[in-house]
């Protein structure tokens, strides 16, 4: 893909370092820009000094770490960070992808990476990681239901799943106030969606969020976090939970102003007045971002032969276990192609698949 076309997307590093990321066409390169994900954390380090609170000095969870384009940035600021994903394929481009950023050999010493579940590891009456795999370029089983990397936690980041907002059969909210018992951490941060896009949401946000909040308030002060694009348009929107301390100075309440959002405007700012809720926000120069990147982006790891063009991935099988799977499109190969590759069948090639019309539009053969 054409990297500079989509400065913001991508940690601001070298080019030839960027070239050697990974992505996925479900996960990207992560659920939030490096733009945002690095203002977010800037940002909650200035929220905990306020608090007295050293960012560096704590141990961190990432629950539903993806392929760590936010964890990265947690890593540069906290002690330790665990990061726990479902998805085998997405645990293992957020290690290749973090030490491929990591020019100072630092950060890989302060992570660990789970494969795991994390409704079977919080939602019992104990952790348990028994059915859990560490990840270091290898899978290494777990041999205890208890993990020193999931103890003395302070910070809790929670990528919410934005279609459900579950985990398994775990709402996001009964995730936050089992987290909150388990750990009784400094500060969660909640990612939400930016829009009422099913009913799901339309109950989450007209009466699942109050009731939480009405539950947290007492111990938390409550901040919204809300990141714009050029067009005005709401493109992230994080829930902040910092632990009260002392008589914190806190901004005035501000309006919140959704674009073509105006149901969830009004119950957010209905939100910002019953709990006198801090509102932070910040427009970012993005506009578009990841339908286009999506479309200019390579499959790796292709196989040509007998005019179909093999694609190969990994998922989470039926125990857990890393499974090995393969999908193939039809495609016929050009003779010059042939001819570039010298074969006529296993053809190694990296292929601008269009998944949304099942269609593939080049190949490039490797």
């Amino acid at each position: 893909m054409n990297i500079d076309r989509y400065p913001y997307v991508f940690p601001r590093i070298s080019k030839s370092i960027l070239n050697k990321l990974r992505m996925t066409d479900i996960a990207l390169y992560s659920m939030i820009t490096s733009d945002n994900a690095a203002y977010l954390c800037n940002l909650l380090d200035d929220i905990l000094k306020k608090y007295k609170i050293d960012m560096s000095k704590l141990r961190g969870l990432d629950l539903g770490c993806n392929t760590g384009g936010v964890l990265y940035y947690f890593l540069q600021k906290c002690k330790h960070m665990t990061g726990i994903e479902f998805e085998p394929l997405h645990v293992e481009i957020c290690h290749h992808n973090i030490k491929t950023l990591d020019k100072e050999k630092e950060l890989l010493n302060k992570l660990t990476l789970i494969y795991g579940d994390v409704e079977e590891i919080f939602m019992s009456k104990q952790l348990n990681i028994s059915n859990a795999k560490y990840y270091n370029e290898k899978y290494v089983k777990s041999r205890s239901k208890n993990s020193d990397a999931l103890q003395d936690i302070e910070l809790v980041y929670i990528g919410t799943p934005f279609i459900d907002l579950k985990y398994g059969n775990t709402r996001v909210e009964l995730l936050i106030l089992r987290i909150k018992e388990m750990y009784n951490p400094s500060i969660i941060i909640v990612q939400l969606p930016c829009s009422i896009y099913n009913d799901i949401h339309n109950v989450f946000y007209k009466t699942t969020l109050y009731k939480m909040l009405k539950m947290l308030h007492h111990t938390y002060d409550l901040s919204f976090m809300l990141d714009y694009k050029q067009n005005d348009r709401c493109s992230n929107l994080h829930l902040i939970l910092v632990k009260r301390k002392g008589n914190i100075i806190k901004s005035k309440a501000e309006t919140i102003h959704l674009k073509c959002e105006y149901k969830l405007q009004r119950i957010l700012n209905s939100l910002v007045q019953k709990f006198d809720i801090e509102c932070y926000k910040h427009k970012f120069d993005i506009n578009i971002i990841w339908r286009s990147l999506d479309y200019e982006s390579y499959y790796i790891d292709c196989v040509y032969n007998n005019n179909k063009i093999t694609f190969n991935s990994k998922t989470r099988g039926k125990n857990g276990e890393v499974e090995a799977v393969k999908f193939k499109i039809p495609y016929e190969m050009t003779d010059e192609e042939k001819e570039i590759s010298n074969k006529t069948n296993n053809i190694k090639c990296h292929v601008k698949y269009d998944r949304f019309k099942n269609i593939i539009t080049d190949v490039v053969i490797v």
